[in-house]
């Protein structure tokens, strides 16, 4: 498999992840909505909280990390295809590859790929858009993830990873389909799991005042947590 395609279809691991058990059983509370946005800003660890969901759930997903060359639907369906395959190589069947008419963007022919694609893919399964943000608002990608989110199956879910809890697939979605955010709110850390991310980088918060300084210029992201870390420590004992 060559790296341009790894890089599109492998889900990204989190050697030294924290994973956030409060999150975990949140997202496993939301998991009847067939559709799941995750979104916050960049830094507030979207992508491993999901990544480490899937993992430690055990949960059968296909995950795709979109960029702006998905705004040509003939390569997202090739990857989308790949992406298929390569979560189920047991499965004897080939992937329906997509119609010319689907590549073009024809609802129809774009139902009849997603229905064939889910009835491969066997349930339950988890299918992960990440980096949502990266398509233009006028993008057809929008309305082809919102047909796919439409033929979901029981049992078959979707998650967006992003920056905006409301992108334009959504807005006709939540008239009619059970759509859920988790959000800010909830990614941010509590003085808790400070103590909790500091202790699995190796280090300990350092006095009271201190750690409220380091919080408060990090804005309790967890990732930011990292990088702010070191030298605010640095910066007490000098």
């Amino acid at each position: 498999m060559s790296e341009a395609v790894m890089t599109k279809i492998i889900r990204p691991r989190f050697a030294r992840a924290h994973r956030r058990g409060d999150l975990l059983s949140l997202l496993d509370a939301l998991t009847p909505a067939p559709l799941i946005i995750v979104s916050g800003l960049v830094g507030a660890g979207k992508t491993a909280l999901v990544s480490s969901y899937v993992e430690i759930r055990n949960v059968p997903c296909l995950w795709y990390q979109l960029d702006q060359g998905d705004e040509n639907l003939a390569t997202f369906f090739y990857y989308l295809n790949i992406a298929a395959a390569d979560i189920r190589p047991d499965n004897k069947g080939d992937v329906s590859p997509p119609s010319p008419q689907c590549m073009a963007g024809h609802s129809g022919q774009v139902k009849v790929y997603f229905r064939n694609l889910y009835q491969f893919l066997d349930l339950p399964f988890l299918l992960v858009f990440n980096d949502y943000q990266e398509l233009q608002p006028d993008s057809p990608l929008h309305r082809i993830i919102g047909i796919a989110c439409d033929e979901l199956p029981t049992n078959g879910r979707v998650i967006l990873i992003g920056s905006n809890e409301n992108p334009p697939t959504i807005v006709w979605l939540r008239a009619n389909r059970s759509v859920v955010t988790l959000g800010w709110q909830e990614l941010r850390l509590n003085p808790g799991k400070f103590e909790e991310m500091a202790a699995l980088q190796g280090r300990a918060l350092p006095a009271d005042e201190a750690a409220k300084r380091i919080r408060h210029k990090v804005g309790n992201w967890a990732a930011e947590l990292v990088l702010g870390l070191q030298p605010s420590l640095e910066g007490e004992h000098n």
